[in-house]
């Protein structure tokens, strides 16, 4: 017996998701399009419509990408399924890879926040440089547990709990 499903099963599987994705996706496109139209009817400034319309487009091509190529029903439901798990395994690579280099860069740049926060914080006293000081604090934890991140995901991958 193997372990992967039969291909009538994955067959079902992809068709439900399929499903799934492509409501999410012409959901967001709706909201979009009728958010500029609605914006565009208050205002009766047509860059707001234009504007609602542009945005949908990106929805619109992701649903096309989910539908025809991640989820498409015209091929082997097995190649399908060994494609997500390259893809998956593709976006938690990218996942480590921003993580290190947003925890890098938000290192680098706290104590500069935190200089630049109560500088400007000073200027409305002493709770606004309190509240300068504790943003660039949150800029530095946060750069720091990015890179916890970064190397918890990089043990995972090389097998150790």
């Amino acid at each position: 017996m193997t372990a992967s499903p039969s291909p009538d099963e994955l067959r079902k599987c992809h068709a439900y998701w399929r499903r799934v994705y492509d409501r999410l996706w012409l959901g967001v496109i709706a909201a979009l399009a009728i958010g500029g139209t609605i914006v565009w009817a208050f205002t009766r400034n047509i860059e707001h419509f234009h504007s609602g319309l542009f945005l949908a487009i990106f929805p619109f091509v992701g649903l096309l990408n989910n539908h025809f190529f991640l989820y498409n029903p015209r091929r082997d439901p097995l190649k399908t399924q060994q494609r997500l798990v390259d893809l998956a395994e593709k976006q938690q690579r990218n996942v480590r890879t921003v993580s290190l280099v947003n925890g890098t860069i938000l290192l680098i740049a706290s104590p500069l926040g935190i200089v630049i926060g109560v500088a400007a914080g000073s200027e409305y006293g002493m709770a606004g440089a309190v509240v300068g000081g504790i943003i660039g604090s949150v800029w530095l934890t946060a750069g720091l547990l990015l890179i916890a991140y970064w190397r918890r995901l990089r043990r995972r991958e090389r097998g150790h709990p």
